[in-house]
């Protein structure tokens, strides 16, 4: 939140997008996992408050949902509440990328 100020300087003269990593919303069968992967992260429930005093003060807001793991986060259910909790908190579009390794 502390370069809020300087975003919407930025927006009067060109376009300020934001984007948060989020790869899973608080109702995920596989929080506890999730977490743990992302134990020095915020929570994605700040994640999505902050989107949404971003997109009030309009900017461009949304989420990069990269990496989407396999068997953790590629079910329909998460895909969908992902993109329905960044709808909800102002953001307006989702980037979206599968986990590849360099093998594949």
């Amino acid at each position: 939140m502390r370069d809020l100020d300087l975003l919407q300087e930025i927006n009067e003269r060109a376009r300020a997008v934001m984007m948060w990593s989020i790869i899973y919303t608080p109702n995920s069968a596989h929080r506890a996992t999730l977490r743990e992967l992302e134990r020095l992260a915020p929570l994605p429930e700040k994640r999505f408050a902050a989107m949404e005093q971003f997109a009030r003060a309009g900017i461009l807001t949304g989420t990069c949902m990269m990496p989407i793991l396999p068997d953790l986060c590629d079910t329909d259910e998460n895909l969908e509440a992902v993109v329905r909790w960044t709808a909800e908190h102002g953001g307006q579009f989702v980037m979206a990328g599968a986990l590849t390794m360099a093998d594949q």
